[in-house]
């Protein structure tokens, strides 16, 4: 199970925001021919599903859908499904990466969306994250029996583990490990908002959403 959560852990809290900070979208946009940027751009206007991404634009509902999926994938009988079926354990990490690029572009800013939000709204914003994962940790690290039977059922484990020994150990890595991206982009931004002079220095305003 720590493993696993290893896993989840790069796939919410590393990959997404060093994707975003390499600011992918300008470049492969500007690589398309103008007459298909704009043809793109017209079709995108006007498709029926451009509402729900402007929908998907908000920060709020950003913050919604990742940690909502983040929150549904770890229900027992969803998490057993995925363990037991591989397409649907595909569509679980699917699932986290996409729903992370989408609050990690709205936390470090410079993606499509026009929405920007200020210096201590990206740090509540990292912060309210910080705080799903740790009531997920709590509940996993305070069970009293293995809440996955797929874990519970394993005939042996690294390091001689029990099922609920590694249990509580996963969720020492969602309360430990996996603060750290949010806690540390949540200090930037209330640091370069209290200290204005800071945002010369260009990894501080990269890192806070400035630009």
């Amino acid at each position: 199970f720590s493993v696993h959560m290893l896993q989840h852990m790069l796939l919410l809290e590393v990959a997404p925001p060093l994707i975003v900070l390499g600011r992918p979208w300008n470049r492969l946009w500007r690589t398309l021919p103008l007459a298909t940027r704009r043809r793109l751009a017209n079709g995108v206007t006007r498709a029926a599903w451009a509402a729900p991404l402007r929908l998907f634009g908000r920060p709020a509902v950003a913050f919604v859908v990742m940690n909502g999926s983040f929150v549904l994938w770890h229900l027992p009988v969803l998490y057993d499904a995925a363990l037991t079926h591989t397409a649907l354990h595909d569509l679980e990490h699917a699932t986290f990466l996409l729903s992370a690029l989408l609050l990690w572009t709205h936390l470090l800013g410079g993606g499509p969306f026009r929405v920007r939000l200020s210096a201590p709204a990206r740090a509540a914003y990292a912060i309210g994250s910080m705080i799903v994962g740790w009531g997920l940790a709590v509940v996993l690290a305070t069970a009293p029996s293995p809440l996955y039977t797929h874990y519970a059922e394993i005939g042996s484990r690294p390091f001689g583990l029990s099922a609920l020994a590694d249990q509580q150990l996963a969720a020492g890595v969602m309360w430990v490990p996996a603060s750290v991206p949010w806690a540390a982009v949540a200090m930037i931004c209330v640091y370069s908002w209290l200290n204005p002079g800071a945002r010369r220095h260009g990894w501080v305003r990269r890192l806070a959403g400035e630009h």
